[in-house]
């Protein structure tokens, strides 16, 4: 008697983007570089004003989009996709490095930053990250070591006001989810979900993972951001 031995073959999932910049050799060739990767590059737009013709008849996973363009510069069309397209993944791809851009355009609703000085290893890294909904940078070890960054000024622009909450509970170790959600008056499956948001968008593994990387950034969280500060009485 034979025995079939079924082997299961996992598939990396595509992931589909749109690349915006008017510079028609950089899209060539960023193009043929994503070409031997699960990244596909589905549409290609001169400027703001393209990309939005091109989302009515595309469903793009993330859009690389360049600062400096014609008709509709990708300032602009970042604050438009914030407002029609919220759900899409905007990695900005620019020649400008400067961290209070980019801080800006965290805040306005970037979900990436990759320079164009670095290789397309920093920008396949940023778009898969980018993609399962997590927060890229490529310099983002400096980026936090800023004081702007330690006192929590960053994570107030890309944690939800719930998950800003949650913290201070998240680093206190002995309370249970259940627990926390109690303190709350949320559920047990709320408090998880939040924490799964925290820990992709901070790029943790888990809830440890994730208080050693706040402990080992100097980060504050217990009581509120930068809750060691002392206030005086009014």
């Amino acid at each position: 008697m034979h025995t079939l031995v079924v082997r299961h073959k996992f598939i990396t999932p595509v992931i589909n983007i749109i690349i915006v910049d008017d510079d028609t050799l950089l899209r060539r060739g960023l193009i043929s570089l994503l070409r031997s990767s699960n990244i596909i590059v589905v549409g290609e737009a001169e400027n703001g004003e393209e990309l939005f013709q091109l989302l009515k008849v595309m469903e793009p996973h993330v859009i690389l989009l360049d600062l400096e363009m014609p008709v509709m510069n990708g300032s602009s069309a970042l604050n438009k996709l914030s407002q029609e397209y919220s759900w899409l993944n905007v990695i900005i791809v620019s020649r400008y490095h400067d961290e209070e851009l980019i801080k800006d355009l965290f805040n306005r609703g970037a979900k990436g930053f990759v320079s164009k000085k670095k290789g397309v290893e920093s920008l396949t890294d940023a778009i898969r990250k980018v993609a399962s909904d997590a927060i890229y940078e490529d310099n983002l070890e400096e980026l936090f070591k800023n004081p702007a960054i330690k006192d929590g000024h960053y994570f107030k622009m890309i944690l939800t006001p719930r998950e800003i909450e949650l913290i201070p509970f998240l680093l206190q170790s002995k309370k249970t989810y259940r627990e926390i959600g109690n303190d709350l008056f949320i559920s047990e499956n709320t408090v998880t979900n939040h924490a799964k948001s925290i820990f992709i968008k901070t790029n943790t593994k888990n809830r440890e993972d994730f208080v050693n990387f706040a402990l080992c950034q100097g980060l504050n969280f217990v009581g509120g951001f930068n809750a060691g500060t002392s206030q005086s009485a009014s």
